[in-house]
């Protein structure tokens, strides 16, 4: 094995340990001890020194050049193209990082650099908010190589399914998040010891976590308020009502769904994104009173001209979703005022106040 190859597998705790992007891992930059350097070790050490001082395009132009240097191995010559990427996204030159990632996925000239390569091509679509390339990468990346750990699996659904939610296609959302939440709740103490094994930096399994939670809530709302609660035609009243209450049932089996989840965002995180949880909550059953209230009124009380009693008498019926949403933005207030720190949600939960019985 070379230098330049063995190096590939040492230092990647430098780059996760500073990785603050959306993507966890970052391979690729790896350095070994004092040794006698070929020129073209040189020009790749060059390059290594100018990144991690954040000279990008420099070290993109030295990891580049030590990749057309006629002594280099075909495995170093992948090392520095995806070094020479790795610069350029660094740089936030996406479209050109994505270019020389793909380069590097075609030559196959070293295994390894595979899986990473699509990994990084995710992380530069996502920078993009090119959903549909980053579901196409995450696929790449999971049957790159060999099987996913569970950690890695885990991020997988987490990703294609916040993914699938910017592309607002919800029940591919829930066959995601829905399987790596259980995983989150069932194996968590297992993710963390995985995570760790694998060099994930600490506490990232719950930020992956709240990421999923959170989506998944929404993806939840978004199915729910897509259920139109109508009223078939006919003058069977039985029919018209049994047809009514499965509709309202159907969509609050969705926002429950959603309340859960948001409950559940507590249990992994701390009082932003508890506070956050909290707030969503009540904006939630606000936002299912509203909904329901502006749901059409039945043929019949418009015929008989009792539109207004009828709203009232819905408003009382609803009364309980609108008292819900007062207990949790009261819950924020009063937890910004025993703690003594305040924050957005804290002080939207007070601005709610203000106005959720007009």
């Amino acid at each position: 094995m070379s230098k330049l190859v063995l190096s590939y597998f040492i230092f990647c705790s430098v780059l996760m340990a500073n990785d603050a992007s959306y993507y966890i891992k970052e391979a690729g930059l790896r350095e070994v001890g004092p040794q006698k350097l070929s020129t073209a070790s040189k020009k790749f050490y060059q390059g290594f020194d100018e990144f991690v001082n954040g000279k990008y395009s420099a070290s993109y132009n030295s990891f580049l050049a030590a990749s057309h240097d006629p002594k280099i191995t075909k495995e170093e010559q992948g090392i520095a193209l995806y070094n020479a990427a790795l610069s350029l996204e660094r740089s936030s030159k996406y479209d050109k990082a994505i270019k020389i990632y793909k380069d590097v996925t075609k030559e196959k000239a070293y295994v390894p650099l595979l899986k990473d390569s699509y990994y990084r091509i995710g992380a530069c679509c996502h920078k993009q908010k090119n959903w549909t390339c980053v579901i196409e990468s995450l696929n790449n990346w999971k049957n790159s190589q060999s099987e996913l750990s569970l950690v890695e699996e885990f991020e997988f659904r987490v990703r294609k399914g916040t993914a699938y939610f910017e592309l607002q296609s919800y029940r591919d959302v829930l066959d995601y998040l829905e399987s790596a939440v259980k995983v989150l709740k069932d194996k968590k103490s297992f993710l963390i010891l995985n995570a760790k094994n694998m060099g994930y930096p600490e506490g990232k399994v719950n930020v992956l976590g709240l990421w999923a939670l959170e989506d998944l809530a929404m993806a939840y709302i978004k199915i729910g308020d897509n259920i139109k609660v109508s009223y078939p035609s006919g003058n069977n009243k039985d029919v018209i009502l049994d047809h009514l209450n499965k509709q309202i049932d159907l969509k609050a089996y969705y926002y429950l769904k959603a309340q859960d989840t948001y409950i559940e965002m507590l249990d992994h995180g701390d009082r932003d994104t508890a506070t956050k949880g909290i707030y969503l909550l009540g904006d939630l059953y606000k936002g299912i009173y509203k909904n329901l209230l502006e749901s059409e009124i039945p043929p019949e009380i418009k015929h008989k001209k009792l539109n207004k009693e009828y709203i009232n008498e819905l408003k009382e019926a609803l009364k309980p979703l609108l008292k819900k949403s007062e207990t949790a933005f009261v819950k924020n207030r009063d937890a910004g005022e025993e703690y003594k720190f305040n924050n957005e949600w804290i002080d939207k939960s007070r601005s709610a106040l203000k106005t959720l019985w007009n």
